[in-house]
């Protein structure tokens, strides 16, 4: 009779087994998945001009993130404005007056930024605060003009020069010459960039990036931006930007 039992006692025991996992026992609850990585792309409007921006995230699960982004927009001196050519009924182009060089600035930086409010399963707006700072390069492209050189009475021919207010005025300045020209004679002026940037995600989801930045920023570079002439130079340069931002995280 002893020996009987043991069968009955196995089945029962591979039964209970069985409905291990029925019961919920058998294997660990499945966690959500978090996001740890980023990638968001930026329209940007700041105090001198506009541009893009690229930016990585890298997400940790205690609130911080680490954010390495690339930009690159265009810089105007405050002082510039367009004047109406003297030759416009002959097809001579809007310039700026004293202007000597388009400018451009490209900077990548590193960020450490803090959520202030997070996004969970009862909010679904993401509010973070970044330090950032980094390298800047400034791109010089020198501006030409279209100018009316006299060849005797009132004849005269169209050249190409840049801005010389000892020898150009309003008179002789035919307009803006192609954008195009000039291009290889770009010249670099490095700097250094400090940021500080505030940005609302209202995406609703975790693994959608639609938020608004709003950034305060400083550049410093090693001279003054050669950007126009009969007028001072900047070479510390303050301001702000507002960026809108879409993207993805996974």
């Amino acid at each position: 009779m002893k020996y009987r039992k043991r069968p009955l006692l196995l089945a029962l025991l591979f039964a209970s087994i069985l409905a291990l996992p029925q019961l919920g026992l058998a294997q660990p609850a499945e966690q959500e998945n978090i996001p740890t990585r980023g990638l968001g792309v930026g329209l940007l409007i700041h105090s001198f001009g506009y541009g893009f921006d690229v930016q990585y995230y890298l997400l940790r699960d205690n609130g911080k993130t680490i954010t390495i982004s690339t930009s690159i927009s265009s810089y105007k001196h405050p002082r510039e404005l367009k004047q109406e050519s003297a030759y416009a009924d002959q097809g001579g182009k809007d310039y700026i007056w004293g202007k000597r060089n388009y400018g451009y600035v490209l900077a990548p930086t590193v960020g450490i930024g803090k959520d202030w409010i997070g996004r969970n399963d009862f909010n679904k707006i993401n509010l973070r605060t970044t330090f950032s700072a980094g390298p800047v390069l400034a791109l010089l492209k020198p501006y030409y003009l279209e100018v009316a050189i006299p060849i005797g009475g009132n004849q005269a021919f169209v050249d190409i020069d840049r801005f010389d207010p000892a020898v150009y005025n309003y008179t002789n300045i035919v307009g803006e010459a192609d954008y195009f020209i000039g291009v290889n004679e770009i010249t670099v002026t490095p700097g250094i960039q400090g940021r500080v940037s505030t940005m609302v995600d209202f995406a609703g989801y975790r693994d959608v990036i639609r938020g608004i930045e709003v950034s305060v920023f400083g550049n410093y570079f090693t001279q003054p931006l050669d950007l126009m002439d009969l007028t001072q130079n900047r070479q510390f340069w303050v301001g702000g930007s507002i960026e809108f931002i879409i993207g993805n995280t996974w």
